[in-house]
């Protein structure tokens, strides 16, 4: 093997060995916090009004775990963003 296959194959390990931990952040699914307790143990909700919000948590939980997966993979950054 010549210098810059060498050269070729450490800059590929490198490459591979620093986007992993990025991989591994961006693939992964983030749990939601589950809901229910919240809304059944309340005193302040009738029976109809604690039934219709745990419906209307489970019809929303997926766009929920995509918008918080969103969210941990793409942190807001201190600056605006025209900066």
């Amino acid at each position: 093997m010549n210098g810059w296959t060498v050269a070729l194959i450490g800059y590929v390990v490198i490459a591979v060995a620093t986007f992993a931990p990025v991989g591994h952040v961006l693939l992964k699914d983030v749990e939601l916090y589950p809901g229910g307790p919240s809304f059944e143990q309340s005193p302040w909700f009738t029976e109809q009004a604690k039934n219709q919000l745990s419906q209307h948590y489970e019809r929303i939980r997926g766009t929920l775990a995509y918008w918080k997966t969103q969210t941990v993979k793409y942190p807001p950054t201190p600056f605006p963003s025209g900066w």
